[in-house]
């Protein structure tokens, strides 16, 4: 049986208040500080490819972030402790939403290398002799 919650969705991610940091242990809170840090740091260039988030809770510890671009693209990641004991909503969040702005960044590095990569693929139109033409996907030269 899946037990599938969905979560409030909330654009940006909230600072845990005093309650909900004495619920994490001392590694926890290390790593959701660390995690909340290294978001914090991304540039606005990455963060602004985001029109939205959204979580769900799936199971008793998995939490799944998608980021919705404003392309309308998405990238989906997931946060699972190894232990469900170990498990906190909000760390899974912080975790899931790092996932998922790690992918994007890996994305856009790709995309901008393509782009400056005189290598890259190129789309053109070849027009034979007869006057059929036909789109070209190839190899620049």
């Amino acid at each position: 049986h899946l037990l599938f919650k969905e979560l409030k969705h909330r654009k940006g991610e909230r600072m845990l208040n005093e309650e909900e940091k004495l619920m994490l242990n001392e590694k926890q809170l290390s790593i959701y500080n660390e995690t909340r840090k290294w978001i914090d740091g991304l540039s606005g260039e990455v963060l602004d490819l985001v029109k939205d988030y959204d979580h769900v809770m799936m199971g008793n510890k998995t939490v799944v972030c998608t980021a919705i671009l404003k392309t309308g693209f998405e990238i989906t990641a997931f946060s699972a402790p190894i232990n469900p004991k170990d498990f906190n909503l909000e760390l899974g969040r912080v975790l899931a939403k790092r996932k998922v702005l790690e992918e994007l960044m890996s994305l856009e590095r790709y995309h901008k290398f393509n782009m400056n990569n005189p290598m890259r693929s190129t789309v053109g139109v070849v027009v034979l002799n007869n006057g059929a033409a036909y789109d070209y996907v190839g190899e620049a030269e």
